[in-house]
């Protein structure tokens, strides 16, 4: 085993060599027996491990409670709701978007798009068309296909 794929199998799997798959595990042994550089490296690695495993939650269990509880107060004012607002959907856009500009841009764009198929439509039908006649001319003159 080379060096370079030492260090990159104690990224995936660890400074413990029993953690290891059985054919790495064998060639790592063989390479840390060998070579005091890799020795280094995986004590680095063990050294990462236990800096780790050792780093507290960042978040207390008292925080991740009142979150909790937090949110589960809002799921249950949410079911308790009935009635929806129609406008909330909206809330989140910029309040100049708000309003009746809102129903006038998705119209003008329901129409821009109907316009754009309706121009894509015909213009494929008369190519088809085309084609159709062009293939009946050429049968009707006598030059087959």
């Amino acid at each position: 085993m080379e060096l370079g794929r030492f260090g990159r199998l104690l990224v995936i799997h660890g400074a413990n060599l029993a953690e290891w798959p059985d054919a790495e595990r064998r060639q790592a042994e063989a390479l840390l027996a060998r070579s005091p550089e890799a020795a280094r490296l995986r004590d680095e690695s063990a050294r990462m491990d236990r800096i780790l495993r050792d780093a507290g939650p960042v978040v207390s269990p008292e925080t991740v409670e009142r979150v909790l509880a937090r949110i589960d107060a809002r799921i249950d004012a949410s079911e308790d709701d009935d009635d929806i607002d129609p406008d909330a959907f909206f809330a989140a856009l910029p309040r100049p978007i708000r309003g009746p500009w809102i129903s006038a841009a998705i119209l003008a764009s329901m129409i821009v798009i109907g316009f754009l198929i309706g121009v894509n439509s015909s213009t494929e039908s008369r190519q088809s068309s085309d084609f159709v006649d062009l293939l009946s001319s050429r049968s009707a003159s006598g030059y087959g296909l």
